[in-house]
């Protein structure tokens, strides 16, 4: 009995020691809340933000805020509730970011916000004013060689909810058309608000069209691939494709399988890309400072690049799509 239990004060002993070194050894929690997981930019994002994490040794809690803001909100009371370290956030409705902020700042827990400015945390995406320069000077230097430099209408296909921070996405494109030496009033600048819907785009952008029956020298601009094709959509019923050019941001599959269908015979002429497919990669070279106690920077910008015909076959090979699988 003497020896019995000897031997239990020592396997407690044992254990005693070693919970602290297993304490210290325990993964870094951390938590993701995806855009939306119903395309496959989404996708992209959560297969290399697993990956990563799983690369680099940190456990990671996704959950999907279904771009709805009171889906995000609930999602970050869930992730609070599972003790995370870490916290990054894709939410596109800045109207509670906020109430977001407010919940992880109370429980202390560091925020890195993806495209969408999240005040009080670290910002990582897009480069919005550059991305939508360059979109424009795409479409400067299609128009100068097709229409002679000539624009009748500049109509930017907006989304208001993702506020102001995502708008110059849209709203430099025309700046980057006169970077061209185009030449256009303001007055021919046309917004439309696509609520982030093919469906509802196309429905507006063809009562532009119906109101404007005799225009022939149409550029558009769209804040991403899914308005653009409802942009053109409408265009292809309406029996003008050839009377726009379009550009698009964030170069996904509604982009690129459409233009290798028909082999860059077309005016949606380019998409920005954002490489969902590297934003695992993107932001934990970023959590990986916090984690070393670096001073981060308050932002952190992708190189964008425009794809058009020209250059998609380098960036986006058809025999290697990011998206192939999902």
């Amino acid at each position: 009995m003497k020896k019995l239990l000897t031997v239990l004060l020592a396997a407690i002993f044992l254990l005693a020691v070693a919970a602290p070194a297993l304490a210290e050894t325990a993964p870094i929690r951390v938590g993701f809340a995806n855009i939306n997981e119903k395309g496959s930019f989404g996708k992209m994002v959560l297969q290399n933000m697993k990956k990563v994490a799983a690369e680099r040794g940190y456990e990671i809690i996704c959950v999907d805020n279904n771009s709805d803001g009171a889906t995000a909100v609930q999602n970050a009371d869930t992730l609070i509730s599972m003790d995370i370290d870490i916290m990054i956030e894709f939410n596109v409705d800045q109207s509670v970011a906020p109430v977001i902020m407010e919940k992880f700042n109370a429980a202390s827990i560091p925020v890195i916000a993806i495209d969408i400015a999240h005040e009080g945390a670290t910002f990582f995406g897009a480069d919005n004013a550059f991305a939508g320069t360059l979109a424009g000077e795409t479409a400067g230097d299609w128009v100068n060689k097709n229409w002679g430099g000539e624009i009748e209408y500049v109509v930017l296909i907006v989304q208001p909810v993702s506020g102001p921070a995502v708008a110059p996405r849209v709203k430099m494109f025309p700046e980057g058309i006169r970077n061209k030496g185009i030449a256009f009033e303001d007055s021919q600048i046309v917004e439309i608000d696509g609520q982030n819907d093919a469906q509802f785009t196309q429905a507006r952008f063809a009562d532009f069209l119906l109101a404007h029956p005799d225009a022939k020298k149409i550029a558009v601009a769209t804040i991403n691939d899914v308005a653009a094709s409802g942009v053109y959509a409408a265009a292809e019923t309406a029996g003008r494709a050839e009377n726009i050019v379009l550009v698009s941001q964030n170069c996904t599959a509604d982009f690129v399988e459409p233009m290798y269908a028909v082999e860059g015979k077309t005016n949606w002429i380019a998409s920005i890309a954002y490489f969902p497919n590297r934003y695992g990669e993107f932001v934990f070279n970023i959590v990986d400072k916090l984690v070393a106690g670096e001073t981060l920077e308050p932002a952190y910008y992708i190189d964008h690049i425009a794809i058009t015909w020209d250059n998609i076959k380098e960036w986006y090979p058809i025999d290697n799509l990011p998206w192939a699988g999902l």
